[in-house]
């Protein structure tokens, strides 16, 4: 994280204490990993919008990925139990300019995802089902 970044979100979290600063950084990352998994990284820098629906199924994602079957607890101590988390967060950033919205954003898309945890957690179990070595060969 970069200096100035760690600076800013110290002064968010000095405003609002609910989300530990790894949260803010999560999710800028998030932000980041969705754009670039909707190849939207490839468009001029207007037209890379999220909306809050893919931001917070891309958080998903970006947290297994990172966190694997560790992620619940993670997101769960950083305070990110909800999309509503997500969309706090997301509008602290945007409040001193470390993210953007359109106009046609609100905060109040971010009511998606009402049990982040146990959604992670059904994923991970999913992909462990979905995952498991083949038996051992029989031996004679």
């Amino acid at each position: 994280m970069d200096q100035k970044f760690s600076q800013t979100i110290q002064r968010i979290v000095c405003r609002d204490d609910r989300y530990h600063p790894d949260a803010y950084e999560f999710v800028n990352e998030a932000v980041t990993y969705t754009a670039k998994e909707l190849e939207r990284d490839k468009k001029p820098h207007g037209d890379r919008h999220v909306t809050a629906e893919e931001l917070v199924c891309g958080g998903i994602d970006c947290a297994i990925e990172q966190f694997g079957f560790l992620a619940p607890e993670v997101l769960k101590q950083w305070g990110l139990r909800c999309g509503v988390d997500f969309g706090n967060i997301v509008y602290n950033m945007i409040g001193v300019n470390l993210l953007s919205a359109s106009p046609e954003d609100s905060q109040d898309d971010f009511q998606c995802h009402p049990d982040l945890v146990k959604e992670l957690q059904d994923r991970i179990d999913r992909r462990l089902r979905f995952t498991d070595p083949p038996p051992p060969p029989f031996l004679d």
